[in-house]
């Protein structure tokens, strides 16, 4: 019988070796990273917000000038009106009505 001069190693159960290190592999030098990445990004610090004053409001129309937004808003609630009520009728119809209140309140 003949003596390898290597002598293995045995493995006991339950003990294993280690296993290799994995190897990352390695980035590309094709693209160069963007200018905008999380850590080049820097905040500038945000201005007050200044905000106009209210614009005025209207006030009525001078007698025998009525405007069409005048009208348009005494259409609207009429028609809301209308539809809450669940009575018959159009926005023309509305708008009609809205004319005829106006004209009666700048006489």
């Amino acid at each position: 019988m003949s003596k390898s001069k290597h002598k293995s190693k045995e493995i006991k159960p339950g003990k294993s070796e280690k296993p290799a290190k994995a190897v990352k592999p390695k980035k590309k030098d094709s693209a160069p990273e963007s200018k905008t990445s999380v850590k080049a990004v820097k905040e500038k610090p945000k201005k007050a917000v200044t905000r106009k004053p209210a614009a005025p409001k209207k006030k009525a129309a001078p007698l025998g000038k009525i405007s069409q937004d005048d009208i348009a808003l005494r259409a609207y609630y009429i028609g809301e009106e209308r539809r809450r009520t669940g009575a018959p009728g159009s926005s023309h119809g509305d708008w009609l009505e809205a004319e005829r209140q106006l004209r009666a309140e700048t006489k």
